[in-house]
């Protein structure tokens, strides 16, 4: 089922894998919209500049982009070059909207660094900085290359975890499962998503993503769905991780893999979207 709704999706890989590796093999680190405004507040170069303030000392109008071919620089080059990057950050917003040539301006200063690029997620908000080129085409060429690196970077993070409640029952006679409520095992799954990437964190795509795991899940099984951010997909998969080994076999004993699977449950339940048991008081209603 997982692999079916990975294709489904349209989600590059069907087996699981962290969700967050690539991050750490791009060496960025991925922040919240609070954490890079935080960042911007300690550094000139970082700070939002208004656009008008901008247009009223350039040569000429902040133009559109128009679509172009990535100009093919080196990944470490654009580390060097924007702003965020330098910083070995970026955040949701850049992720999910840094992906449109639309949200993109190149405009003359009249300075040695003549042309700036400049940055904003939607019409409400305000314009940040973002790169200096010395011509047109070089700044253009660099904001399809960087496209085409956040483009990579939401691909290879798209994904999803299923786990099988059933599988987290504890073994042998002693069970230190006291507080997991007694329907937790039966007939239930979690199925976790990402909520930082472009498609994941759009309401409609989440809602295509439901309906896509309902259709291909046993009727008689209730999904339970999470989207989350991350460093909670973070703290699951090591979780996840920890007690797939364990469970496997390969180590660990019996009193492990019952504590890594109470770990596993803590977690789900204390990331529900809704306490335990309301969904089905609700249905009832």
């Amino acid at each position: 089922m997982k692999k079916k709704v990975s294709i489904l999706l349209g989600f590059k890989y069907v087996k699981t894998r962290s969700l967050t590796d690539v991050f750490i093999e791009k060496g960025v680190e991925l922040i919240t919209d609070d954490q890079l405004t935080h960042i911007k507040e300690g550094s000139v170069e970082m700070e939002f500049i208004d656009l008008g303030d901008i247009t009223d000392r350039t040569n000429q109008r902040f133009q559109r982009l128009s679509t172009a071919r990535p100009s093919g620089k080196d990944t470490q080059q654009l580390f060097q070059e924007i702003l965020f990057l330098k910083n070995n950050v970026v955040s949701p917003t850049l992720l999910q909207h840094g992906i449109y040539l639309d949200c993109y301006r190149v405009g003359s200063t009249g300075e040695d660094q003549a042309f700036q690029v400049v940055f904003r997620p939607d019409e409400e908000a305000r314009w940040s900085y973002v790169a200096s080129y010395p011509t047109q085409e070089e700044a253009i060429g660099s904001v399809n290359d960087l496209r085409q690196f956040l483009i990579h970077i939401n691909v290879e993070s798209e994904g999803v975890h299923i786990v099988e409640h059933i599988l987290l029952r504890p073994e042998g006679e002693k069970s230190d499962h006291l507080d997991v409520p007694k329907d937790f095992y039966s007939f239930r799954i979690s199925v976790i998503f990402p909520s930082w990437t472009a498609r994941l964190s759009n309401k409609d795509f989440q809602q295509l993503a439901k309906e896509t795991v309902r259709l291909n899940c046993p009727a008689h099984i209730y999904a339970e769905f999470y989207w989350l951010d991350f460093e909670k997909i973070r703290q699951f998969e090591r979780l996840y991780m920890d007690w797939l080994e364990k469970k496997s076999g390969d180590r660990g004993s019996v009193r492990e893999c019952n504590a890594a699977a109470k770990s596993l449950i803590d977690f789900l339940l204390a990331n529900r979207e809704e306490p335990w048991g309301q969904e089905e008081e609700a249905s009832r209603q």
